[in-house]
């Protein structure tokens, strides 16, 4: 099932790509929330849901979870990332997808 066109994308930290995690796109103006696996390259393919491929056009807030993984299980992981980027409320990652594309992004993180 397609959900709307294909967005694919990079996503880099201080300019080296984000090995791993999981982007959330959230629309601004209501509707179905979307997600993409970081691949180990940095790279991303958004999906509407497992059985849906693709995202609806539109203008979306973007968060980005990732965490480092840790040899110990006492307390909580840490973030590779800064927090603003993880929460909907303070992210400044934005795009804008349209139906007649190219959906391609690079969502350019810094840690300063």
């Amino acid at each position: 099932m397609r959900a709307g066109p294909e967005a694919t994308g990079l996503v880099t930290l201080d300019g080296n790509p984000l090995t791993a995690g999981r982007l959330e796109f959230y629309p601004t103006g209501g509707g179905s929330s979307a997600q993409a696996a970081i691949n180990s390259d940095g790279t991303f393919r958004i999906n509407t849901t497992a059985s849906a491929t693709g995202i609806a056009p539109g203008e979306y807030i973007v968060i980005v979870e990732s965490l480092m993984e840790s040899e110990e299980e006492v307390g909580e992981p840490k973030s590779r990332i800064p927090r603003k980027y993880t929460k909907e409320k303070t992210s400044d990652l934005r795009i804008t997808v349209t139906e007649e594309g190219p959906n391609e992004f690079h969502l350019e993180l810094k840690s300063q």
